[in-house]
């Protein structure tokens, strides 16, 4: 199979992949805000469909904090093994209907707060 070889520094942090995979990605990411300032962060993850018909997105990385000057080195290998993921989230039906519910919550006080000041 395909894998992600992360490396750090010249030290290894994970061999990722999974033979049932059908995405694995690896992002680094650079956030910068006001309250919170810059970061820069390594996430390592993946998905693939289950025997049961449900998605599950596995993370071997999960925001990694880096600094200036850190190395990170991905090299695409292929092996017969790769490592656990620390978290693996499954996705059911009902998980994917409490995160829609959760959004519509969310932009529909947004609306709503907007209705009542529409100065804002």
């Amino acid at each position: 199979m395909i894998c992600f070889d992360i490396s750090l520094n010249g030290e290894r942090l994970c061999i990722a992949g999974k033979k049932e995979a059908t995405v694995l990605t690896s992002m680094l990411h650079l956030l910068k805000d006001k309250e919170f300032g810059e970061e820069v962060a390594l996430e390592v993850g993946g998905m693939y469909e289950r025997a049961s018909g449900t998605a599950a997105h596995p993370k071997w990385i999960d925001h990694l904090p880096l600094k200036v000057g850190d190395e990170i080195t991905i090299r695409i290998v292929e092996s017969a093994t790769a490592d656990e993921p620390m978290e693996e989230r499954i996705v059911t039906p009902e998980w994917k209907r409490d995160e829609e519910r959760d959004y519509f919550q969310s932009v529909k006080a947004k609306f709503e707060s907007e209705q009542k000041d529409p100065e804002s």
